[in-house]
């Protein structure tokens, strides 16, 4: 589905069941990131490595979520 994440058109698979939403770094501006010390687990449960966490702007059509 498109999307545009900080004003960068992507195209995206959304899933309404996920825990938390995973980006690339390329979508996010280095000053959003966030130390955490969240984990994150993959459906298979091995382990994503995580840079931090980032608030950022995404853009489905005329809706913009935060």
């Amino acid at each position: 589905m498109p999307l545009r994440v900080n004003s960068k058109s992507v195209s995206a698979l959304l899933d309404s069941g996920a825990g938390v939403t995973v980006l690339p770094s390329s979508l996010i501006y280095p000053s959003q990131i966030r130390p955490t010390t969240q984990r994150v687990t993959a459906a298979n449960g091995s382990n994503i490595s995580v840079l931090g966490s980032a608030r950022v702007t995404i853009r489905l059509g005329l809706d913009k979520f935060i």
